[in-house]
């Protein structure tokens, strides 16, 4: 989330973590809000990102991002961080 902010984008996290007792162990449970990780937003765009390690997530992403109804305003990201990568790449899916 520290690049959106160095690009000069807000950014609220979206992913919430759970801890619930299984079979006598804390496992954490994630759960993503409509689908996405973080929200973001600058003066002229506000948009949902979903951020990936693996380059198969894509269509996981994207298979999430597709259950919301999503206006035509709001901007979705699926952003993956290659290994040691500096940058990441984004694909824009709305």
């Amino acid at each position: 989330m520290d690049w959106l902010k160095a690009k000069g984008y807000e950014v609220a996290r979206t992913e919430t973590i759970k801890m619930a007792w299984i079979k006598g162990r804390i496992i954490p449970i994630k759960t993503d809000i409509w689908g996405s990780d973080c929200m973001f937003k600058n003066k002229t765009e506000f948009g949902f990102c979903q951020v990936k390690t693996d380059k198969s997530d894509f269509y996981k992403a994207k298979k999430e991002f597709d259950k919301t109804i999503w206006p035509p305003f709001i901007k979705l990201w699926v952003v993956r961080w290659p290994v040691r990568a500096k940058q990441p790449i984004i694909r824009v899916i709305h």
